[in-house]
C-alpha cells in the first residue's frame, strides 16, 4: 500500500482486516507523517510490519502485537525503539535501514529481545549509540559506512561495517568470532593484533570471509604467534579478501605458516601502510601441517600502493605458488626491489596485468639471481644488452604491462608475441620510455 496524503490511520482501518497477516506501508515522499491508532488490538494475528519512508513518531503500540514475527523500517523516523518489543515472544527479525530515531540508545532495546535470530542495522546510529551490545544472533548486518550491501538471504549472514568504537568489548569479541565480513575504521582499543590480542588464537576466526581493517593505528600484525610453543590452530581458513588501508603501525600482516594456510585467499590489498616491513615474515615457521601447502594458490589480484618500506612484496617458496594470480598492481613503494623475494621455478600461468608506477628503485619481478630459469638476461638490462630469452620457466598468456619510468632505472616492455607463432617461441625484451606493455606465451 502506497500513501500520498494519509496521515491518520483510525482504528476502524484495522478492525475491518482481523485476519491481516502482513502490513506495508510506504510513502514516496521522505519521512511523510504517518499517525498510528493508539490501539492496535484488532490486529491479532499480524506477523510482520514493514514502513518506508513515513515519520511514525511513537510506535509503542507494536508492544502489543502478541504475534508480531518481523518490523521493518527503512527510511523512517521514530521518538525511539519502544521498550515494549521486549516482551514479544515471537518476534525474530528487526530491520532499521537509514532511519532517525530521535532518543535513547536502540541498542538497550535490542539486546533485551530473548527471541530475537536477525537484526540488519544499517545507517540508524544515533548519538546515544556510543556503546553497544548484542545478543546471540543468527543473522546480523550492521554498518554505517555508506555503500554497504547486504540482502537478507545473501550468502554472507553476518556481516559489520562501522567507523569508530561502538562496540563494547564483550560484543567486539562476538563480532570477531563470528562475523563473516568485518570492515572496521578507526578503532582504537589499544590492540595490537586481532589474535591473541581480541580473541584467543585457539577461536581462530575460521567465519571470516572478508576482512577490511582502515586507519586501526595502533594494530602491527593480524596475528601475533611469536609467543606460541605449540602448534597453530587453522585461523582464517575461509578468509578470501584481506583489505588493509592507513595502518600506520602496520609491520607484517601474516607469518608464514598462517600464509599457507590461506588456501581460500582471492584478493589482497593494501595502501598506505608506512610502517610495513614485511606481508608474511619468514623468521619461524611454528604449524608444519600446512609446510606442504603452496602459498595464496587461489589468489588473483593483489594491489600494494604507499609501502615504502618493503623491499619485496611477497616470498615464493615452491612451483605452485601463485597459480591464479592474474593482476598485480604495484605503486608508490620507494624502497620496492622486486616483486617475489625469491624464486624457484615459479609459474605465473594465470597473469595477464602487471601495473607499476613511481616505484624508483624497482629492479625485476625476482631476485637476479633467481631470475628467469635458463635466461642470462636481467629483465632491466639495458636495450643495447638484450638477447633472445627462451624460457619454459613462465606459461604466461595474454599478459599485459603498465608502468611508468622509474627514477635511475629503466622500464621494461615485453612485445606481443602473435597467436600463430609456436608455443615454445623466443622473447625479445626491448626497452621504452615511458610504458611497457607486452602479452607472450610459451
Amino acid at each position: 500500500m502506497h500513501m500520498e496524503d494519509i496521515l491518520h490511520i483510525p482504528i476502524s482501518f484495522f478492525e475491518n482486516i482481523p485476519r491481516l497477516r502482513v502490513l506495508n506501508l510506504s510513502c514516496h515522499n521522505s519521512y511523510h507523517p504517518l499517525s498510528l491508532p493508539q490501539s492496535m488490538k484488532p490486529l491479532l494475528n499480524i506477523r510482520s510490519l514493514s514502513f518506508g519512508n513515513v515519520d511514525l513518531g511513537d510506535i509503542s503500540v507494536f508492544g502489543s502485537l502478541q504475534s508480531l514475527e518481523t518490523l521493518e523500517l527503512n527510511y523512517c523516523a521514530i521518538n525511539e525503539l519502544p521498550p515494549e518489543i521486549e516482551k514479544l515472544e515471537n518476534f525474530r527479525l528487526l530491520e532499521l535501514k537509514n532511519c532517525e530515531i530521535r532518543n535513547n540508545n536502540p541498542f538497550e532495546v535490542i539486546q533485551r529481545c530473548p527471541s530475537l535470530e536477525e537484526l540488519y542495522f544499517l545507517n540508524s546510529f544515533n548519538d546515544f549509540c556510543k556503546e553497544i551490545t548484542l545478543p546471540t544472533l543468527q543473522r546480523y548486518h550492521l554498518s554505517n559506512v555508506a555503500g554497504y550491501r547486504y540482502r537478507v538471504n545473501d550468502t554472507i549472514s553476518r556481516g559489520v561495517s562501522l567507523r569508530w568504537d561502538y562496540f563494547s568489548e564483550a560484543t567486539l569479541k562476538y563480532v570477531m568470532k563470528t562475523a563473516e565480513h568485518l570492515h572496521l575504521e578507526g578503532t582504537d582499543k589499544g590492540w595490537r593484533n586481532l589474535m591473541p590480542g581480541i580473541i584467543p588464537i585457539d577461536n581462530g576466526m575460521n567465519d571470516l570471509i572478508e576482512l577490511s581493517l582502515e586507519t586501526c593505528h595502533q594494530v602491527q600484525c593480524l596475528l601475533d604467534t611469536k609467543h606460541i610453543n605449540s602448534e597453530v590452530p587453522s585461523v582464517f581458513s575461509n578468509l578470501k579478501k584481506v583489505t588493509l588501508i592507513s595502518c600506520s603501525m602496520l609491520v607484517s600482516v601474516f607469518d608464514l605458516s598462517t600464509a599457507r594456510g590461506l588456501l581460500l585467499l582471492e584478493k589482497l590489498k593494501i595502501i598506505d601502510c608506512e610502517k610495513l616491513e614485511n606481508i608474511i615474515t619468514t623468521d619461524c615457521d611454528n604449524d608444519n601441517k600446512n609446510s606442504c601447502n603452496s602459498m595464496f594458490p587461489n589468489l588473483k589480484f593483489l594491489c600494494i600502493e604507499k609501502c615504502h618500506k618493503l623491499q619485496f612484496i611477497l616470498p615464493c617458496h615452491s612451483a605452485g605458488d601463485f597459480l591464479l594470480l592474474e593482476y598485480i598492481k604495484i605503486e608508490n613503494c620507494h624502497k620496492l626491489e622486486y616483486i617475489f623475494g625469491q624464486h624457484q621455478d615459479v609459474k605465473l600461468v594465470s597473469l595477464k596485468i602487471l601495473k607499476h608506477n613511481d616505484v624508483p628503485n624497482f629492479i625485476d619481478i625476482f631476485p637476479e639471481a633467481l631470475s628467469i630459469k635458463g635466461s642470462s638476461n636481467s629483465i632491466s638490462k639495458p636495450q643495447s644488452e638484450l638477447e633472445p630469452v627462451k624460457s619454459k620457466t613462465f606459461s604466461w598468456s595474454q599478459i599485459c604491462c603498465y608502468g611508468y619510468k622509474s627514477r635511475g632505472r629503466t622500464s621494461t616492455k615485453m612485445p606481443l608475441v602473435s597467436n600463430n607463432q609456436p608455443k615454445d617461441c623466443s622473447i625479445t625484451l626491448v626497452t621504452p620510455s615511458h610504458i611497457f606493455i607486452y602479452s607472450f606465451c610459451f
